[in-house]
């Protein structure tokens, strides 16, 4: 195997890694100290699956 295919080889795994771990940066953190108001107001506005169900609803 050549040093060329290993360095294009390292290099497409590195993105493929950044690229996977883009999103987890731009995740909300969630308000300390939880309350059980805080954790639903927290869940209607950015769990995608809460978020899906209310679309469905109205």
């Amino acid at each position: 195997m050549s040093l060329r295919h290993t360095t294009t080889g390292t290099t497409v795994i590195g993105l493929c890694l950044l690229w996977l771990a883009a999103p987890c940066a731009a995740v909300t953190q969630i308000p300390q100290p939880l309350t059980l108001d805080a954790a639903l107001s927290w869940a209607g506005e950015y769990n995608p699956g809460v978020r899906a169900a209310r679309r469905a609803v109205t």
